[in-house]
């Protein structure tokens, strides 16, 4: 198991997947909404063939992304809680900030080890980049938690060390 200092006196959280809820619900809307006209045009307007398409579209899409994202999002909350992330502290160096339509991801590494952060994508690990929002990693001290899946690193727990950047290394 991977020993935690998150000492708030050694670093400011700026994300902790155990203490983020699940944020795919947004995305769930748009199919439920297309489901629930596509109902509507079947039990109100009695066109059965014209709303079942939808409807039917709509229920499988949402279920679709509901497992699918609520499946990672518990998947990274156990494999943090059960000490299977891999940590890494040190400078971020090769910060590239997104574009402000949100279109090209942020980058940066800790340690040669890289990261990409995408606001556009749905998915559990940190998501906010420099123009949503998100913390400017310019040259900062950072201690980043992972979970390597699906050949990228997941940023699980992200903290900002204020000041003595230890000899950075990458620990197991």
């Amino acid at each position: 198991m991977i020993p935690l200092n998150t000492n708030p006196n050694y670093y400011v959280v700026v994300f902790d997947i155990s203490r983020e809820g699940y944020g795919g619900w947004w995305f769930i809307i748009i199919p439920l909404v297309i489901a629930c006209l596509g109902i509507f045009i079947v039990v109100v307007e009695g066109r059965r063939r014209f709303g079942r398409a939808p409807a039917t579209a709509g229920l499988f899409f949402a279920a679709l992304v509901f497992s699918t994202t609520f499946n990672e999002y518990r998947r990274l909350q156990d494999d943090l809680r059960q000490g299977h992330a891999l940590s890494v502290e040190g400078y971020v160096t090769e910060f590239r900030s997104d574009d402000n339509a949100g279109h090209v991801p942020e980058t940066f590494s800790v340690r040669g080890v890289p990261f990409t952060v995408a606001p556009a994508q749905i998915r559990a690990a940190l998501r906010p980049t420099v123009s949503a929002g998100g913390p400017d990693l310019t040259s900062a001290c950072a201690r980043v938690l992972y979970v390597r899946d699906l050949g990228e690193n997941k940023i699980v727990w992200l903290g900002l060390r204020q000041s003595n950047c230890p000899d950075s290394q990458v620990l197991q």
